[in-house]
């Protein structure tokens, strides 16, 4: 029950946020793009591990689990090192919703299930049957037949 509560805060707020950040135009490209494909995405990935419905493969989730990861660890790198300083992000790339550090770490904690769901998305499962199938023993049964009694030649 907690995760389908978080599942509808989640929706609510990532719709509520993405209306309100992109409903300017000048501001669209290419950042804004994958920002926006990855909150659909996360939105994706909570539901099917929320509602036990596989949408796409494991390895689909594999790939986004490590995309957050990368992107995370970048957004960290440049909202905590002065690497921003030396490595400029192009402007396609820089998205409205650029945060401040302490933004982004309370982002990332309240996203963390997010990406927990989507590792377990991404682990290959095999198919458990409720029940162990029962080993039959093969009983054999002897069958006694009457003899015919052979005929006595003379």
């Amino acid at each position: 029950m907690p995760w389908k509560i978080y599942y509808y805060i989640v929706l609510i707020l990532t719709v509520l946020g993405l209306v309100l950040t992109y409903n300017n135009l000048a501001y669209f490209n290419i950042g804004g793009v994958i920002e926006i494909l990855g909150s659909v995405f996360s939105i994706i990935g909570l539901h099917s591990y929320v509602y036990k419905k596989p949408i796409w493969t494991p390895k689909f989730w594999r790939l986004f689990f490590y995309f957050i990861v990368g992107n995370w660890l970048l957004a960290i790198a440049y909202a905590f090192t002065p690497i921003n300083d030396l490595v400029r992000i192009p402007d396609l790339l820089v998205t409205p919703t650029v945060t401040t550090p302490e933004e982004l770490i309370i982002g990332m904690l309240f996203s963390s299930p997010i990406l927990f769901a989507i590792c377990h998305l991404g682990k290959e499962t095999k198919v458990k049957t409720a029940t162990k199938p029962k080993e039959t023993k093969k009983v054999e049964t002897k069958v006694k037949t009457k003899a015919k009694p052979k005929k006595k030649s003379k």
